[in-house]
């Protein structure tokens, strides 16, 4: 799986992607995922080391060496982060949604 930025506001019918919010490419079917890149209103996202992130670096250093990025945070099994990390399986979802609000661009209140 890739992590794409929405470059505009995407409706996709139950869900609502908003300019700026970075999203897995299972969250679209793929055929949707191609068509929106060549369209331009995605963009695919080059995440850093979870080291560099506030709060990261202890993380990080249980998880290495397979998991580096916070894209590959993202897109592990959530069961196996739990394991590795010794939390309970219902933290790691608050955790990735905190990776996925760092990677996203805040929008404000402009008109574009």
């Amino acid at each position: 799986m890739a992590i794409y930025r929405a470059l505009k506001d995407l409706d996709a019918g139950k869900t609502l992607i908003r300019r700026g919010q970075v999203f897995m490419s299972g969250t679209l079917p793929g055929a949707v995922v191609d068509r929106l890149a060549e369209l331009g209103k995605i963009a695919p996202v080059s995440t850093p080391p979870l080291a560099v992130l506030p709060g990261w670096k202890a993380r990080a250093g249980k998880i290495a060496p397979e998991i580096e990025t916070a894209g590959d945070f993202l897109e592990a099994d959530s069961a196996r982060l739990a394991k590795v990390l010794k939390v309970s399986p219902d933290r790691i979802e608050p955790m990735k949604l905190e990776l996925a609000g760092w990677l996203s661009v805040p929008q404000g209140n402009s008109k574009h």
